[in-house]
């Protein structure tokens, strides 16, 4: 199936006063669906966000147990693996995230779902990215090997991200104004420092806070800690 442009069938549907709906998303990637669900789709965007899940989980569900190889030689079975987000939540449903287990500190855990979230924030805030980043806070406060007033910055910026115009880049950087990314850098944001002195974004983790040891923590790979161990 070749999918259309989301903006096309956005400007199909406005016309018609309709909004976005099971039939239409059917129309648009796999990479676009989350927008049409956001602010991207101005009176055109669907209200009812259990359908995004549901049309994530059908594509997904039409391939996901196909070997890739076999994938690649079927030209109708690879097209509905229609954009790199698509692929991505494939490989993602058939290998999950392993990182999940004791051997890692917790605070550690937490870069690198914040890390992850900051690479792909397709799901807005239906991502198990943002799930795990809200797990592994009160762990880490618990573990108490990094300042809480950090992870609660963290929180505050996990609160506000929409993964739109407060996009994944709020785990590196922070919360500037309702903004992260490109688009409050161009318009010269700086991070907002919360009461706790700190702005929540990993890389000022290591800037600031930590050890020598835990530095090379944080630059070492999750697995690579697990192996270790």
């Amino acid at each position: 199936m070749k999918y259309e442009k989301f903006y096309d069938v956005l400007k199909e549907l406005e016309s018609k006063g309709k909004r976005f709906d099971e039939e239409s998303l059917k129309r648009i990637s796999y990479g676009d669906l989350t927008l049409a669900f956001i602010g991207n789709a101005g009176k055109t965007a669907c209200k009812d966000w259990d359908l995004l899940e549901k049309e994530q989980q059908h594509r997904i569900n039409q391939v996901k147990n196909i070997p890739i190889d076999i994938l690649a030689k079927d030209k109708g079975l690879w097209e509905v693996l229609d954009d790199s987000h698509m692929l991505y939540a494939v490989m993602r449903s058939r290998t999950g995230e392993p990182y999940t287990s004791e051997v890692a500190p917790k605070w550690r855990l937490l870069i690198h779902y914040m890390q992850k979230l900051r690479g792909d924030w397709s799901d807005g805030r239906d991502s198990y990215y943002l799930e795990m980043i809200y797990e592994l806070i009160p762990q880490a406060i618990e573990e108490g090997l990094v300042p809480d007033g950090w992870l609660q910055a963290v929180k505050n910026n996990a609160d506000t991200f929409d993964g739109h115009y407060n996009d994944g880049r709020i785990m590196r950087d922070g919360d500037r104004g309702g903004l992260s990314g490109n688009i409050a850098g161009a318009l010269g944001f700086n991070p907002i420092e919360q009461e706790s002195g700190f702005y929540g974004g990993y890389e000022e983790l290591f800037e600031k806070v930590l050890t020598p040891e835990q530095m090379i923590q944080f630059q070492t790979p999750i697995e690579d800690l697990e192996e270790d161990s």
